[in-house]
């Protein structure tokens, strides 16, 4: 419980922490940074896709 503490106030002090975190943890589940950047390529045009065909004509 107190690591969710600590971790709730480092995000209220420094946003940007859980962007390093969860970019750590991408390229660590990757095996490397160019995976890693790969895969994000890969569910951003995904996510683009879908927002297309959401979007109201």
């Amino acid at each position: 419980m107190g690591d969710q503490i600590n971790r709730s106030q480092q995000q209220q002090l420094d946003p940007a922490a859980d962007w390093e975190l969860a970019a750590d943890e991408a390229i660590a589940a990757r095996g490397g940074a160019r995976e890693a950047v790969k895969a994000l390529l890969i569910a951003n045009a995904a996510l683009e896709r879908e927002l297309a065909l959401a979007a109201p004509l």
